[in-house]
């Protein structure tokens, strides 16, 4: 439904945003506002480039759908956020210019009249509380039906944000954002406030680095898993104390002291204390699965914090800290260089699946969806991957998890590549820099410039001291590493260079072009040896080759093009020995295994072959991708190969046999580079979400 440029005018004067006046004065001083058209779209335009309006107002003024702006004495500017108990804005007070948040119940939550009263209640509670460590609430009031909380707006992040974004953190910057949230949970019991729900998206840092607790008061009527809609059950899955999950009033001091516990292991391991694909597998897993160790993610955690974490999270209440009073007196040891004083060990190794609390969950709806779950579990033995196969025992790799997201590119990642000493990785960015990281933490340490446009390839020489990237601007560059300068430009192709490959011992680069040829160089002086056209396109091609790969031994190389072919070359005068095709679909990426044995392509249609390293026998084949495969990544013993795609997915998948492994998520667009490292500990992909996120590889045992 649209609206008229008489009601838009209408709607932004009864908002108080302007009057009628100065919507006249203003277009009349700016005619393009009204284009001497009708069209109200043309004049919010106009108000939000001027600075009248924010681009949230217009959207809301335009649309008849949309509740008004005003709120009691508040103007809405922004929406921030949104949870389990409606939307979040950024907003204003018409006449003390105090700007703040607010949390609008939603419409249907405001028709039932219990929990109204019961968001009266809580609303009352956290008035009271007033502690720098808490978010402050100013004020509660309804307009039109429309109940609202008002709120200290905090700039800054939640943590849940922050490891996303930037991995795990250091343990003394962990260890005093705990101890902050302690001193405000501490300060909260003392006035008989518990919080119910503390996990990291809870848990805001701001500028300054002061950590405010949010929704102090509230949680009872949060259900961020979704597993109730009446606050039966309170609380996230991830960070739920086993009582919490069996019976509400059971809950205590010792629930928070829980919660907070698995929050400092999510900031010092970058994953949960149990994970799960549902909420309620999660909740099964804090009853039944024994406590783990901190130091088993974490190596470098000092036994002391093993010891306060171990004191947080027991299964039982009364083998906790007794309260968070007694957490922060721990917190304040491990500063002061104390050995803290913690609760006395329980055992650790009970027998899985023994209930630490039992299950009623919510009622004997949910303990019947339990009792199917676990039983579902029992019969299917698996977690929906394969492992490879080999002896019985032996450590392989299971899965992935994710660590770390790496920022610091303005756009598309479209390569990766280690440097030798295995700290580094250097990446290709459509940005038209490439970036040089340190991995441990993700810093960015350099961006090389010097490339005209986009940066589509990049590789690093064995002695870590040259990089060699291709670009759409035509060229490829030879850098320093060390002086992280420009050593040589090679200049002959005509269109963009889409891929590079280094001969293993460095005397030669082949170069892949939109121009339709197949370019070698030799090295290190860049001199073109040959330039080869033999994917029968025709000089006139628009679209030209895709991919290029060399063998580990040297001898031969491959080509892929959109002629649908892929053609294998030896490398002694570069002739093309075997052509594969044309397939029914196109042909991208291309890639020779570490060992040699094989050779892998990607088809448009999310599939990739993998042959033998001369063509002449079909292997297996990866199927499981929706849609075009852009990047093949291989363990350094081939065993294991790794696909990214169009699909937004990341899989592992077992060599030769091509079992499916595990398949990772979390981009947000694209993946056109993997890589593992050399010390098999992680993957690492690029993509056109402009991030490179860093996975951990778990290993556990092989089955038969």
């Amino acid at each position: 439904m649209t609206i008229t440029e008489e009601q838009f005018r209408e709607r932004l004067t009864d908002s108080g945003l302007m009057s009628r006046a100065e919507v006249d004065s203003f277009q009349s001083d700016a005619p393009a506002a009204s284009g001497g058209t009708a069209d109200p779209n043309t004049l919010a335009d106009a108000l939000v480039d001027a600075g009248r309006l924010t681009a949230f107002q217009a959207e809301t003024l335009l649309d008849p759908k949309q509740q008004p702006l005003r709120l009691g004495n508040y103007l809405l500017v922004d929406r921030v956020g949104a949870g389990g108990m409606g939307q979040v804005y950024k907003a204003v007070h018409e006449r003390m210019k105090r700007v703040v948040a607010i949390k609008v119940l939603p419409p249907l939550a405001a028709m039932d009249e219990g929990l109204v009263a019961r968001f009266r209640r809580e609303v009352q509670v956290a008035a009271k509380l007033s502690h720098p460590n808490i978010v402050t609430a100013y004020d509660a009031d309804e307009s039109d039906g429309r109940h609202y909380l008002v709120m200290e707006l905090v700039d800054g992040r939640d943590l849940g944000a922050i490891i996303e974004a930037r991995g795990p953190l250091s343990l003394d910057v962990a260890l005093d954002y705990i101890r902050q949230a302690a001193v405000a949970l501490a300060y909260a019991h003392g006035e008989g406030v518990l919080h119910r729900d503390i996990k990291p998206g809870n848990l805001l840092v701001d500028a300054s680095g002061t950590v405010k607790v949010l929704d102090m008061g509230l949680a009872r009527l949060e259900s961020s898993e979704g597993l109730t809609s009446t606050g039966d059950v309170i609380g996230s899955a991830h960070t739920m104390a086993p009582e919490q999950g069996d019976d509400i009033r059971l809950v205590d001091e010792r629930s928070d002291v829980y919660a907070l516990g698995c929050t400092l292991y999510y900031l010092l391991a970058g994953r949960h204390v149990y994970e799960g694909d549902s909420a309620l597998r999660v909740l099964i897993k804090h009853a039944q699965e024994p406590v783990p160790r901190l130091r088993d993610a974490c190596p470098d955690v000092p036994e002391e914090v093993e010891a306060v974490f171990q004191g947080m999270v027991q299964k039982k209440r009364e083998d906790r800290f007794a309260n968070m009073q007694a957490v922060l007196e721990a917190l304040d040891a491990l500063r002061a260089g104390k050995a803290p004083e913690t609760p006395a060990p329980a055992p650790t190794g009970g027998r899985p699946g023994a209930p630490a609390a039992g299950l009623r969950m919510v009622g004997i709806g949910v303990l019947v969806a339990v009792a199917a779950l676990v039983v579902w579990l029992v019969i299917d033995g698996s977690s929906g991957r394969d492992t490879p196969s080999g002896t019985a025992g032996e450590q392989v790799v299971t899965g992935a998890t994710f660590e770390r997201t790496l920022m610091g590119h303005q756009e598309t990642i479209n390569s990766l590549a280690l440097h030798p000493d295995g700290k580094r990785l250097l990446s290709a960015s459509s940005d038209n820099t490439i970036g040089i990281w340190r991995i441990e933490d993700g810093e960015l340490l350099h961006q090389l410039e010097g490339h005209e446009d986009h940066v589509r390839s990049v590789i690093c020489s064995r002695d870590g001291k040259t990089a060699y990237t291709a670009s759409n601007d035509t060229t490829i560059r030879i850098w320093d590493l060390e002086k992280r300068t420009t050593r040589t430009v090679l200049m002959g192709h005509q269109e963009k260079v889409r891929k590079i490959a280094l001969a293993p011992d460095e005397t030669w680069i082949a170069s892949a072009s939109k121009d339709g040829s197949l370019r070698i160089w030799d090295l290190p002086a860049g001199d073109q040896r040959l330039e080869r056209r033999r994917h029968g396109m025709g000089e006139d091609d628009s679209r030209g080759l895709l991919g290029v790969a060399v063998h580990p031994d040297g001898g031969s190389l491959a080509t892929t093009a959109y002629d649908r072919t892929v053609r294998i070359w030896d490398t002694k005068d570069f002739e093309v020995q075997t052509t594969l095709g044309p397939h029914e679909s196109d042909v991208g990426y291309v890639a020779f295994s570490p060992d040699g044995k094989h050779l892998l392509y990607d088809l448009a249609n999310g599939k990739v072959r993998v042959m033998s390293a001369d063509g002449t026998q079909e292997v297996s084949f990866l199927s499981g991708h929706l849609e075009w495969v852009y990047a093949i990544g291989f363990s350094a013993d081939g065993s294991l190969v790794a696909t990214g795609a169009q699909d937004l997915t990341v899989r592992i998948w077992s060599l030769p046999s091509g079992k499916l492994i595990d398949t990772l998520r979390g981009h947000e667009d694209t993946i056109n580079a993997i890589v593992f490292t050399a010390d098999g500990r992680r993957l690492i992909s690029g993509s056109a979400d402009d991030t490179i996120r860093i996975w951990r590889l778990e290993r556990g045992p092989k089955k038969d």
